[in-house]
C-alpha cells in the first residue's frame, strides 16, 4: 500500500534494498529497533525463518536442526543496547540524551579540564544541534504548523539552515573526537575507555538522518547538506570515523562493553550503508517505473473497490469536483496575491518611524488598485482582484444566506481606500509642511492594506468553511462517505507518488555524483576497518575479534554447564549408592531431597547453576549468529576469511561446502549425545529444567531469569 506517512514511503521504496518492506511500513520490529510490537524477522538477513518452538530453553535465531534423537530450534532477538538507529526515525528524546550522556561524560571527566578550549567547542556544537532540533522536531511531529497561513508553503530556507546546521556541527563533533591529539591525550583515553563517547556520537550523528531525509522527501529544494544525508554521507560517517581511529590506534578492547557495543552498531550501520550504496546504484529510471506501477495498480484496486457509481452519488461527486476545482482556483489566487502584498507590507513595517514612507506606500499601491480596475483587461489585477476572490469565496456555499462578514470587510476596505485618497494630496503637497496630514495619511494606508489582508484570510476561511459545509451536507451518505474515503486514499498516493519521482530525479542529476563517490570511499573505508586486519595484536578484523570474543564465552559458559551436569551426575548416584539409576538423575527426588532440607537446596542450586550456564551459553551463541545473519550479504572475497569460516564455512554455489560453519558446528554440538553422553546437551537442558520443577526448586526472580528462559 502506497499511502503511509510520508517518509515511512519514502524510506521503503528509495530504500528497497537495505531494508524490508515489512519492517519499515508496519509496527514489525526493526534490526535493532524495540519501539515496534509486531511479530516477525527482528533482524537483518535471516535466512530461515520459522516458527518459536514450545520448549524451555532459552532463544537465539530462528532454526532448526535435527538428528535421530531430537531437534533444536532457537529464535533470534537482540537486547535494546544494542540497536541501530541510521536511517530510521528514532525518539526525539534519544538525541537529546545522547547529547546529554556527551555533554555530562566530558563535564565529570578531570582529565579533560586541560583542554578546556576543545570541550568547549564540544559543548558549543551540542548546543547548535539542541537549538536546530526545536524546529526540526516540531517539522517531523507538527509539519502543518510551520506553513505560512496564507501562502501555505513551508519555511525551506529556514529548514535547509537548521539542516545544515545541526550536520556540520554533529560532523565537527566527529572531527574532534577523532583527531589524534585528542586520542593521544589522557582525556581522549579516558573519555573513549568508556566507550560512552563513542555510542553518545553514534546516536547523535545517526539521530539527525531521519530529519534531513523528511526535509528532502517533502522537498528536493532543501539544499545540499539534506542531500548529502539522504546518500548515507555526513550524519552516517562522522562517528564512524572516529571509530576507524580508534581501531587504527588499537584502542578497541573486546573487555569493555561499551566498545563491544560499538563494534556490533558500527557494523549495523555499515549493513545499512551498504544496502544503500547498492539501491544507489539502481538507475533511478527502474525505480520510478516500478513505484508508477505501484500506483496505477492502486487505481485499479480503486476502481474496483467503488464500482459503479449510482446517478446520485455521479451528481454528488460532480458537485465535489465542481467545488474542488473553485476552492484551488481560490486559494492559488489567494497565494499570488499574498505574495504581492508581503511587499507592501515589509514597507510598511519598515517605515514605522517614517510616515511619510508608509504614506507613500499607500500611494503607490492606491495607484495601482486604480489602474487594476480600468485595464486593457476585463478582469481587476492586483490588488483590486482581492476583492473579485473574497466574491467568489462568498459564493461557494449557494443556497446559503449571505455573509456579514463579506459585506461588512468589503464596506471597511472601499472606506479605508477612500479616505486614504482623501489625505493624499495635502500630505504630499510638497508646497505645504503639514505633518498632521502626512501621519493621518501613514495610518490610513496601514489601515487599507490590513484591509487588504482581511480579504485574503477571509477568502481562505471561506473556501475551508464551503468544503467543511459540503461534506456535512453529505455526512449521512454512505456511498459518498465510501467513494471520499478511498479517493483520498488515491489522492494522497499520487502526491507522494509525486514527491517520491521528483527526489529520485533529483539524486539521478549529475550534481549527486559526487555524493555518491564519497559515500563509496567512506565505505570502503569502515568496511575495512570493520572487516578488514588491521588494529588488533593479533592481527584480526574487529568483526572477527568481537565474533571469537562471543564465541569464546560461549564456550566457557558451555564447559561450566557440562562441569555442572557431572556433579548432578555424581551427587545423584551417591543419593541411594545401593540401587543403581534407571535413567540419569532418576534419585534426584523428593523422596531422596525432602523439601527445606540442605540437600534439597543444594540440588536445587546446582539445578540452578547448570540452567543459568545453559541459558547464558544460548545466548552468547545467538549473539554471534545475530552477527553473521547481519552481515550475510556483505561477505565478500574482501572479507577477512576467517569470519566466512565462522558464519558459513567453505561457501560454493556450485558445489557442496567443503566444510561447514563453525557457528554451524557449534550448534550441531548442543544435539550431540556423544559430547555429554548419555544426553546432549539440549536434552540435558530438558531434563534439568524438569528436575527444577519435580523437586519444587524455588524460581529465580524475574531481573535474573527472564520469562522465556525459566523452567
Amino acid at each position: 500500500m502506497i499511502r503511509v506517512f510520508l517518509l515511512t514511503v519514502f524510506f521503503s521504496l528509495t530504500a528497497a534494498a537495505f531494508d524490508s518492506w515489512d519492517c519499515i511500513t508496519t509496527n514489525k520490529n526493526c534490526p535493532g529497533d524495540n519501539s515496534g510490537s509486531g511479530s516477525g524477522s527482528d533482524y537483518p538477513g535471516q535466512r530461515r525463518p520459522g516458527p518459536i518452538s514450545s520448549d524451555p530453553l532459552p532463544r537465539t535465531c530462528n532454526e532448526t536442526y535435527t538428528n535421530a534423537a531430537s531437534s533444536l530450534r532457537i529464535a533470534c532477538g537482540l537486547a535494546p543496547e544494542y540497536d541501530c538507529p541510521l536511517f530510521n526515525n528514532r525518539p526525539y528524546d534519544s538525541l537529546i540524551q545522547a547529547l546529554d550522556i556527551m555533554s555530562a561524560t566530558i563535564d565529570t571527566t578531570p582529565e579533560c579540564a586541560p583542554m578546556k578550549e576543545t570541550m568547549s567547542g564540544v559543548h558549543d556544537n551540542t548546543q547548535r544541534i539542541r537549538e536546530a532540533l526545536v524546529v526540526l522536531q516540531q517539522y517531523m511531529s507538527q509539519p502543518d504548523s510551520l506553513k505560512d497561513p496564507v501562502s501555505g508553503q513551508l519555511p525551506v530556507g529556514q529548514l535547509d539552515e537548521h539542516i545544515r546546521i545541526a550536520i556540520e556541527s554533529a560532523t565537527r563533533l566527529g572531527t574532534v573526537f577523532s583527531s589524534n591529539p585528542l586520542l593521544r591525550s589522557e582525556c581522549g583515553r579516558e573519555l573513549m575507555g568508556t566507550g560512552k563517547v563513542l555510542l553518545a556520537l553514534n546516536d547523535i550523528a545517526n539521530n539527525l538522518a531521519p530529519y534531513a531525509l523528511m526535509a528532502f522527501a517533502v522537498n528536493p529544494a532543501v539544499g545540499m547538506t539534506a542531500k548529502f544525508a539522504l546518500t548515507g554521507g555526513a550524519a552516517a560517517t562522522s562517528a564512524l570515523s572516529t571509530f576507524v581511529k580508534m581501531v587504527d590506534q588499537n584502542t578497541v578492547d573486546m573487555n569493555v562493553p561499551e566498545h563491544r557495543m560499538a563494534i556490533l552498531q558500527n557494523t549495523c550501520q555499515f549493513w545499512k550503508i551498504d544496502r544503500k550504496i547498492s539501491y544507489m546504484r539502481l538507475a533511478s529510471t527502474q525505480q520510478i517505473d516500478e513505484i508508477t506501477r505501484d500506483l496505477q495498480k492502486e487505481e485499479s484496486l480503486f476502481e474496483e473497490r467503488v464500482g459503479e457509481p449510482s446517478p446520485a452519488l455521479q451528481a454528488t461527486i460532480a458537485s465535489r469536483q465542481k467545488m474542488d476545482i473553485d476552492t484551488l482556483e481560490i486559494e492559488r489566487l489567494v497565494s499570488r496575491h499574498h505574495q504581492g502584498l508581503m511587499i507592501y507590507e515589509a514597507q510598511l513595517r519598515d517605515s514605522r518611524n517614517n510616515p511619510l514612507l508608509a504614506c507613500v506606500t499607500g500611494h503607490e499601491l492606491l495607484g495601482i488598485f486604480q489602474s487594476g480596475l480600468s485595464g486593457f483587461n476585463s478582469t481587476p489585477a492586483f490588488p483590486a482582484a482581492m476583492l473579485n476572490v473574497l466574491d467568489a469565496a462568498a459564493q461557494l456555499r449557494p443556497g446559503v444566506a449571505p455573509d456579514t462578514r463579506v459585506s461588512t470587510l468589503g464596506a471597511f476596505e472601499a472606506i479605508a481606500r477612500r479616505k486614504l485618497a482623501a489625505t493624499l494630496r495635502r500630505a504630499l503637497d510638497e508646497s505645504v509642511h503639514d505633518e498632521e496630514a502626512v501621519n493621518r495619511c501613514a495610518d490610513q494606508s496601514r489601515a487599507w492594506v490590513g484591509s487588504l489582508r482581511q480579504t485574503l484570510t477571509l477568502s481562505l476561511t471561506l473556501t475551508n468553511e464551503a468544503r467543511d459545509f459540503f461534506e456535512q451536507r453529505h455526512a449521512e451518505d454512505a456511498e459518498y462517505v465510501f467513494w471520499r474515503d478511498n479517493n483520498e486514499n488515491l489522492r494522497q498516493s499520487q502526491i507522494t507518488h509525486q514527491r517520491i519521482v521528483r527526489a529520485l530525479r533529483t539524486l539521478a542529476a549529475d550534481d549527486s555524483v559526487i555524493q555518491r563517490s564519497e559515500l563509496e570511499q567512506r565505505h570502503h573505508v569502515l568496511k575495512s576497518a570493520l572487516f578488514g586486519k588491521r588494529g588488533f595484536s593479533l592481527g584480526r578484523a574487529p568483526v572477527h575479534e568481537w565474533l571469537e570474543h562471543t564465541l569464546r564465552i560461549f564456550g566457557n559458559r558451555l564447559s561450566s554447564f557440562r562441569g555442572n551436569l557431572r556433579t548432578l551426575q555424581v551427587s545423584s548416584r551417591e543419593l541411594v549408592p545401593a540401587a543403581p539409576e534407571a535413567s540419569p538423575l532418576a534419585h534426584m527426588t523428593l523422596e531422596n531431597l525432602p523439601l527445606e532440607s540442605r540437600a534439597h537446596v543444594t540440588a536445587c542450586r546446582v539445578l540452578k547453576n547448570a540452567w543459568f550456564d545453559w541459558s547464558a551459553a544460548i545466548d552468547h551463541l545467538g549473539a554471534g549468529e545475530f552477527m553473521c545473519d547481519m552481515i550475510d550479504e556483505l561477505l565478500s572475497n574482501t572479507i577477512s576469511p576467517e569470519i566466512v569460516r565462522i558464519c558459513v564455512g567453505d561457501e560454493s554455489f556450485a558445489t557442496k561446502p567443503t566444510s561447514s560453519a563453525r557457528l554451524a558446528a557449534l550448534k550441531r554440538s548442543l544435539l550431540d549425545a556423544r559430547l555429554s553422553p548419555p544426553f546432549s546437551s539440549k536434552d540435558w537442558a530438558v531434563l534439568i529444567s524438569r528436575k527444577m520443577r519435580e523437586l519444587q526448586c524455588p524460581k529465580a526472580p524475574f531481573s535474573i531469569m527472564n520469562e522465556r528462559s525459566s523452567p
